[in-house]
């Protein structure tokens, strides 16, 4: 696995394997995190963020991205998917041959986005 990194404060831009993802928070619903990918015009190869509650490799939630479905493509998750702690989210891109691959992934506290939608959107390739 990559390295683990703690998700930035909303506002700043990732840099994910040299690319640059915005990051921002808005409100979401009661009781639910949203997490939302986009992607800018110039980026046509899949992009790919996968969510976990917990420290298994188990996914609760996959949004993606390819060609000229560039989002924004959200997911809602329910706050007890989610354990404090433990929970990360990765970045995947398509590399060589269009093969998906894990980039980076970042740990979160998801009780601090109780009700708040996550909103990434990859900026440069």
């Amino acid at each position: 696995m990559t390295d683990q990194f703690p998700l930035s404060e909303p506002g700043s831009e990732l840099n994910v394997d040299g690319d640059k993802v915005q990051f921002d928070v808005s409100n979401g619903s009661p009781g639910k995190i949203v997490f939302c990918l986009s992607s800018d015009i110039n980026i046509t190869w899949w992009k790919g963020i996968k969510v976990f509650g917990n420290e298994s490799w188990d996914t609760i939630g996959l949004i993606e991205t390819q060609d000229s479905s560039r989002g924004p493509v959200c997911i809602t998750l329910d706050i007890g998917q989610f354990q404090a702690g433990r929970s990360r989210i990765e970045f995947w891109k398509a590399k060589a041959f269009g093969a998906h691959a894990n980039i980076k992934f970042y740990s979160f506290d998801p009780f601090q986005y109780v009700g708040k939608q996550l909103s990434f959107t990859w900026k440069t390739d």
